[in-house]
């Protein structure tokens, strides 16, 4: 997710508010294609639908807990410089 945020960032040119959102709503789509090219890759046919609900559930969980974090960090390191410009404290 850090590695995603920051390349996602850099590439559409966020700023630190808008970020968590788009971010967010793109993981889903991009599990469902890693899932599904990977099950294919291995197994020689397509997966299961119940199985990409299955992945956004487990997504929807880490980031259920990983994003207050980053939030809290970000807010954290914000205040420690002194600076609006520090994104996220990612």
């Amino acid at each position: 997710m850090v590695v995603w945020l920051r390349y996602f960032r850099r590439v559409h040119k966020l700023t630190p508010a808008t970020d968590y959102g788009p971010v967010f709503l793109l993981g889903y789509p991009v599990c469902a294609v890693l899932l599904i090219g990977s099950h294919y890759f291995v197994t020689g046919y397509l997966t299961a639908f119940g199985n990409i609900v299955g992945a956004w559930l487990v997504l929807f969980a880490e980031v259920l807990i990983s994003m207050p974090i980053a939030v809290a960090i970000g807010r954290d390191r914000r205040e420690a410089t002194g600076s609006a410009s520090v994104s996220a404290g990612i």
